[in-house]
């Protein structure tokens, strides 16, 4: 019998690695993985506000709401698609969610 594993929240950050790399790519990297979290950030708080199981967010309008360019939004995600993404909302999902806005 396996141990059940709690579900992880439906989104990650792309992070590019930081380390044994030259300053100023270090740098760009840095502000890239900056992007890339508030992005998951600001997703997951929409996600918990909105009751739907079903959710789709366009990067233009993420973009718009956190003021950065559509491009970045969708390099900042791990799993993007074309000009949108579509998240599958589960209960435990939402649980992986208020878990990682504790930390």
């Amino acid at each position: 019998m396996t141990a059940h594993r709690p579900a992880d929240p439906p989104l990650q950050p792309r992070l590019k690695s930081t380390l044994n790399i030259r300053a100023s790519v270090r740098d760009t990297a840095i502000a890239q993985n900056q992007i890339a979290k508030r992005v998951v950030d600001y997703l997951h708080s929409q996600i918990l506000q909105n009751h739907d199981r079903l959710q789709i967010y366009r990067h233009e309008d993420i973009g718009t709401a956190l003021g950065i360019d559509p491009r970045k939004v969708r390099l900042g995600l791990a799993h993007a698609g074309g000009d949108c993404i579509t998240v599958e909302v589960t209960p435990q999902c939402r649980i992986a969610i208020k878990k990682v806005g504790k930390r």
